[in-house]
């Protein structure tokens, strides 16, 4: 339930001020690891009359009607790696649902919170956990949890974009509650340690690649290189950055080894961006500018970051010994497929998140295909050994 009028919102408030001051900083985090490492938060409880977007500390880091406050990981990569959610409080399970996909990364309401856990609490609060990773759920209806207590992992399952754990507060199960502080909205807080509002610029990671790379590539936090040279697609920069505003002009200055502007890429944000992909890419420039290069990242004309690289030219029109292969591995409906000028005499293994090989051979040909219904749904690594060049490592989800 949701009121969109002022005068709800204070009836609400009035309601339930004794079961706030009683419940007061009374729930941990419900999410491990570090602020600012692991996680931040992208959005609280829409505080906002009608279609007016304002959290509790008077800022934009909600969205229409939104009620819960959504804790977002770093990326997939640091997903794969398990990041609990956690109890906040004493309470019994009322509810679970699992099983759904959970790297979802487009947006689709109709799928609701996934995966999810409902919890109920004394004094008639109930909370709810979800877009949970698929058969992370480690509670059952019934069960008892104390605060801290692991109930499963943070995913990306339902209506869902990116990994996060989205968190509601709730009391007797019609009203919605926010359970941080602040001066447009409660006065009191349910936290025991309530993290502290960040509204500030930061540079969360950043990186570069041998190709022109999208949103869902970058999600996925693709290795980063510094050496480049005439065998790329392409060489590009990207970052993940939070805490822009209205009006902030982004510029990413591309600088050949004489000192002068190669290109420059910019842009001026029409709103307040709480957690933003930002990228620019060039094409390999001819082996006359090999060299050691510079991008650099600007925000309002100030630095944040600033990447030498390297570009070689290449040495010849054959791949000569010790220069990278030239692979690529993509995931279908059913299959994953090697492709490449290198994957004929080249070995694969497919190993699993505890480090077995479940797969491995000699590929021939132009191509190796893998049919994934003989693996058990997850993430991979596939490991390709070329008969000459590097060996390069992917990551293979498979549904």
């Amino acid at each position: 339930m949701r009121f969109n009028t002022k005068k709800w919102r204070i009836l609400n408030l009035l309601l339930l001020l004794p079961c706030v001051l009683a419940a007061q900083e009374r729930f941990v985090t419900p999410i491990s690891g570090a602020y600012g490492v692991d996680y931040i938060i992208v959005n609280y409880v829409d505080w906002g009359v009608d279609e007016t977007i304002l959290d509790a500390h008077c800022l934009s880091k909600t969205y229409d009607g939104h009620q819960g406050t959504d804790f977002v990981l770093r990326n997939f990569a640091l997903m794969d790696t398990g990041i609990a959610v956690l109890a906040v409080d004493t309470g019994v399970v009322i509810f679970t649902q699992d099983g759904f996909f959970d790297r979802e990364k487009s947006s689709d309401p109709a799928k609701g919170l996934g995966n999810y856990i409902g919890l109920t609490h004394s004094g008639g609060f109930q909370t709810y956990y979800g877009h949970l990773r698929k058969n992370s759920v480690l509670v059952s209806v019934g069960d008892t949890v104390l605060p801290g207590q692991q109930i499963g992992w943070v995913g990306s399952s339902g209506n869902s974009e990116d990994p996060h754990l989205h968190f509601e507060l709730w009391y007797d199960s019609l009203f919605h509650i926010d359970p941080f502080s602040g001066s447009c909205g409660n006065a009191a807080s349910f936290w025991k340690d309530e993290l502290p509002v960040d509204s500030l610029f930061h540079q969360w990671i950043s990186g570069m690649v041998g190709f022109i790379p999208d949103l869902d590539t970058l999600r996925e936090e693709p290795f980063s290189r510094s050496d480049f040279d005439q065998q790329d697609e392409a060489i590009a920069y990207w970052t993940l950055i939070y805490g822009l505003r209205e009006g902030d002009q982004l510029k990413v200055e591309w600088v050949n080894p004489d000192g002068l502007l190669w290109y420059v890429e910019d842009v001026v944000l029409d709103r307040d961006w709480w957690y933003y992909y930002f990228w620019s890419w060039i094409y390999v420039p001819a082996p006359a500018y090999e060299g050691g290069w510079t991008v650099r990242l600007l925000r309002n004309g100030e630095l944040v970051e600033e990447k030498p690289f390297q570009l070689s030219a290449e040495t010849s029109g054959t791949q000569a010994a010790g220069m990278r292969s030239v692979i690529q591995v993509t995931v279908t409906s059913g299959i994953i497929r090697i492709t490449g000028r290198d994957v004929h005499g080249s070995h694969y293994q497919l190993v699993d998140v505890h480090g077995k090989v479940i797969d491995s051979g000699k590929m021939t040909g132009g191509s190796q295909v893998l049919a994934t219904q003989r693996y058990i749904s997850g993430m991979y690594m596939l490991h390709v050994i070329p008969a000459t060049g590097e060996p390069q490592l992917f990551k293979v989800y498979i549904p």
